[in-house]
């Protein structure tokens, strides 16, 4: 792994998370619960995730109203929304918070984020956040349909985005909402 890549990733000063209104209200009020996907699949297991990317976010939080993604609540009447955290990862990093890093979607990626999506219920990290590579979409289908090797080769196609998982409450009670940007067009 390259220092220069991980650094700079953990340099980036502002993150994105798509979410609802109803969401963000939620946040506002009680705080980021780091285990609120608990058991879920999700690339790096459970936490609060975080995009460097607005229009990821933006096209995310699109997606939560067209397709309803968040289990089985139906969001259609929802508005949109794309919180906005500032705050620099490598800043908690110099305060001792720990972090794992995937460069690149190595075989060592394909099956860490496999495991995280086949064996949700036993996905484990020990670090407060995990960064990386976003895998592509279709992950649920993949594993019902392909073999191992299959889904090892499906886990290390690279879909060009990147996440930052916020893993531990403690990091979670740290970063706070600095906007909230309405998607008011996207309401229906």
């Amino acid at each position: 792994m390259t220092k220069r890549k991980e650094k700079k990733f953990f340099s980036t000063k502002k993150w994105y998370h798509a979410t609802t209104l109803s969401g963000a209200v939620a946040i506002l009020k009680y705080g980021i619960n780091s285990r609120i996907n608990e058991g879920k699949p999700r690339d790096f297991g459970s936490g609060f995730y975080l995009s460097p990317s607005f229009e990821w976010a933006r096209d995310n939080a699109r997606n939560l109203i067209a397709e309803s993604v968040m289990g089985e609540k139906d969001f259609k009447s929802e508005i949109p929304v794309v919180l906005v955290f500032e705050f620099c990862p490598a800043d908690l990093i110099k305060e001792g918070f720990t972090t794992l890093f995937f460069e690149t979607v190595d075989e060592d990626f394909a099956k860490f984020t496999m495991n995280n999506w086949v064996s949700p219920e036993s996905s484990k990290t020990d670090t407060d956040m995990v960064g990386g590579p976003m895998t592509v979409d279709g992950q649920l289908e993949a594993i019902a349909t392909l073999s191992e090797d299959d889904l090892i080769a499906f886990f290390m196609k690279d879909s060009g985005d990147m996440q930052l998982l916020m893993h531990s409450q403690r990091v979670c009670d740290i970063i706070k909402i600095s906007k909230i940007i309405p998607l008011l067009e996207e309401r229906s």
